[in-house]
């Protein structure tokens, strides 16, 4: 149903993930890997999960801009991964099951709305993670 609607995608695909929360307010959640020339960030209603890695040769730290952009009143996490490629986040199990740990709470809290998994993603700073683990969920 569309109360359950949510965008996610890798490389342009996760550009374009970016590109479509800013610009579709009634999606729920947004979760990108490796985003490729993200823009719009400002006009982003939509609670984001931005992963990303120090390694990738295409599109390392192009999701930094967009996640400063994106309102504080929005939820919003950016997730570099420290030494990881372009495939940082293309499979749940990448990075010991971190990567899926953080985007099903992701998922469950935003596009679910259901609070127990909250917890995952305000515990504390995971050690894969560089200095680059900006977030204001709470």
């Amino acid at each position: 149903s569309e109360a359950h609607l949510g965008v996610s995608g890798w490389s342009m695909g996760g550009g374009g993930t970016l590109i479509a929360a800013s610009k579709t307010p009634t999606l729920k959640a947004a979760v990108s890997f490796a985003a490729w020339g993200p823009s719009g960030g400002a006009m982003n209603k939509v609670p984001v999960l931005m992963f990303e890695a120090t390694a990738d040769a295409l599109a390392a730290g192009m999701s930094d801009s967009y996640y400063r952009a994106v309102p504080d009143s929005v939820p919003k996490m950016l997730f570099e991964v420290q030494g990881s490629s372009h495939n940082v986040a293309n499979d749940p199990a990448n990075h010991e099951g971190i990567i899926g740990k953080y985007g099903l709470a992701w998922w469950k809290v935003h596009l679910e709305g259901d609070m127990r998994y909250k917890k995952f993603l305000t515990a504390p700073k995971p050690s894969i993670v560089t200095q680059k683990f900006e977030t204001n969920v709470k």
